[in-house]
C-alpha cells in the first residue's frame, strides 16, 4: 500500500493550482497568516459544539469551511512572505486541539445524547446507553488517541533527525472522512474507516522511521 496520502495523490497538484493564487489574493487584502489560523480553528470548536448536540450536517459543513480555512494559512504564509517559526508553531498547536475537540464533540454525543435505549432497566428510570452509542463513543475515543498517535510519531521522529513525512491518512484525509460522515448521516461507517486507515498510518510512520534506524525489530 502506498505511503502516500490519499487526497494528496488523488488532488494534491489540483488543490495546489487553486488554493496559491486564492492565497495570494487573501494576502493582499491584509489578511495575515494567523488570523486564518485562529479563524479555523474557532470554527472547528463551533463544529464540535454543534456535534456534541446532534445536528451532525451543519456541524459538518462548519467543519468543512474550518478545514479550508486550515489550508489557506500557508498557501497565504507562502504568497505574502510572512511564514515564522511561530506561526508554524501557533498552526501545529491549534491543529493538534482541534482534532481533539471534534472527537470530544462526538464522544459527547454518543454518551449523552439523546438516541438512548427507550427502557429504562430498573424502576428507577435509569438508562443506559444502546449498543450504537457505545460503539460510537468507543470508535471517537479510539480516532481521538490514533489521530495524536499519527503526530506524535512525526513529531518525536523529527525532533531526533528522522524524517516522517508519510502514510495514507494525515490530517486532511482525516476531517475528510469525519466530515463527510457528518453531512451524509454515516458517522459510525466513517469512523470505522476513519480508525482503520489512522492505525495504518502511525504503522507506516513507525516502520518508516524504524528503517532509518537501521535497527533490527
Amino acid at each position: 500500500m502506498s505511503a502516500t496520502p490519499m487526497l494528496k495523490r488523488l488532488f494534491g497538484a489540483a488543490l495546489q493550482r487553486v488554493v496559491l493564487p486564492l492565497g495570494a489574493v487573501i494576502g493582499r487584502a491584509g489578511v495575515t497568516p494567523n488570523m486564518i489560523t485562529v479563524t479555523g480553528f474557532v470554527l472547528t470548536v463551533l463544529a464540535a459544539v454543534v456535534v456534541s448536540e446532534g445536528r451532525f450536517l451543519l456541524g459538518g459543513l462548519i467543519l468543512t469551511g474550518g478545514s479550508l480555512l486550515d489550508m489557506l494559512d500557508g498557501a497565504v504564509a507562502r504568497a505574502t512572505g510572512k511564514g515564522s517559526k511561530a506561526g508554524a508553531f501557533l498552526d501545529s498547536t491549534l491543529d493538534r486541539l482541534s482534532d481533539a475537540v471534534v472527537f470530544v464533540g462526538l464522544i459527547w454525543w454518543f454518551t449523552h445524547g439523546f438516541d438512548w435505549a427507550l427502557a429504562p432497566t430498573d424502576a428507577a428510570e435509569v438508562f443506559e446507553p444502546s449498543m450504537t452509542n457505545q460503539l460510537g463513543a468507543g470508535l471517537a475515543l479510539a480516532g481521538l488517541i490514533l489521530s495524536l498517535m499519527v503526530s506524535y510519531v512525526r513529531a518525536r521522529a523529527e525532533g531526533l533527525g528522522f524524517t516522517c513525512n508519510v502514510g495514507i491518512a494525515e490530517r486532511p484525509e482525516r476531517i475528510f472522512l469525519v466530515a463527510g460522515g457528518l453531512i451524509l448521516d454515516v458517522v459510525i461507517p466513517a469512523l470505522v474507516i476513519l480508525v482503520a486507515v489512522t492505525a495504518i498510518t502511525v504503522v507506516q510512520r513507525f516502520l518508516y522511521v524504524w528503517r532509518q534506524a537501521k535497527v533490527p525489530l
